[in-house]
């Protein structure tokens, strides 16, 4: 009697693929309040290291460099002449806590010196700069950020007038300056074209006459000279070929 026997295919030649496979590790749970808490950290040290290498960003408080800069300030239009013009108010709030401690009723307007009531305009908040603190070196007329010697929590922001070695003077509001006391004064002109726009105040605007002064007939507040001795001595204006001069 004869017995057959039959293969059972090639899988029984080689190892089972199942008894290879290893099992899978487990995943931790991922912790969102660490992920949140090493952020905020990570950025509050960049922010740091920023502001104190880089940049800082300030707020202007008070209108000592305006028109450049303003601090707190109100935008007012004349009722007469309709000059638009802006009134500082910062005495308005309390510098140390912020907290409302006053409120300006008039404004003079620089144009027509009409009194103007601004007691319900809105106020604007000063304006925000950012100062770059890796400037290296400064030119005279540059606004610049320093710390004051006695206070040094306090910022002030100014234009530069006078630098290291030099003796400032100021005479019918121009800058002169010498090194030595046997230097001739030298008037320091703002050669960028720039800077003398941002300081400059308007005095008077013909295109906003004020309308009351004239409908009683009285002139205006600048009115041409003729050019002759008295309005010399008077130290008028007076119109000349091509310019207008005036008798210091």
């Amino acid at each position: 009697m004869t017995r057959n026997s039959k293969k059972r295919g090639a899988a029984t030649d080689g190892p089972d693929p199942a008894a290879e496979q290893k099992p899978a590790k487990k995943q931790k749970p991922q912790d969102g309040t660490r992920d949140t808490v090493e952020a905020v950290v990570i950025a509050f040290v960049m922010a740091f290291l920023f502001k104190t290498f880089e940049a800082e960003m300030f707020v202007i408080p008070t209108g000592s460099m305006a028109p450049t800069l303003y601090g707190r300030h109100k935008e007012v239009t004349c009722d007469a002449c309709g000059f638009s013009y802006d009134c500082g108010a910062s005495s308005e709030i309390d510098q140390a806590s912020g907290r409302l401690i006053n409120r300006l009723d008039n404004a003079v307007c620089p144009n027509c010196r009409k009194v103007n009531e601004i007691r319900d305009l809105q106020p604007f908040n000063g304006d925000r700069i950012v100062v770059n603190k890796q400037v290296a070196q400064f030119d005279r007329y540059d606004v610049v950020v320093f710390k004051n010697p006695e206070q040094p929590q306090v910022s002030y922001i100014k234009r530069l007038v006078g630098l290291p070695g030099e003796t400032i003077r100021i005479r019918q509001g121009d800058i002169y300056m010498r090194r030595t006391d046997d230097e001739p004064w030298k008037i320091q002109r703002k050669e960028n074209p720039q800077k003398q726009r941002r300081i400059q105040i308007p005095v008077y605007d013909d295109r906003f006459p004020p309308t009351p002064l004239l409908e009683a007939g009285l002139p205006e507040r600048w009115v041409p000279a003729v050019a002759d001795q008295q309005a010399a001595n008077t130290g008028f204006w007076t119109e000349a070929e091509n310019a207008w001069t005036r008798q210091a």
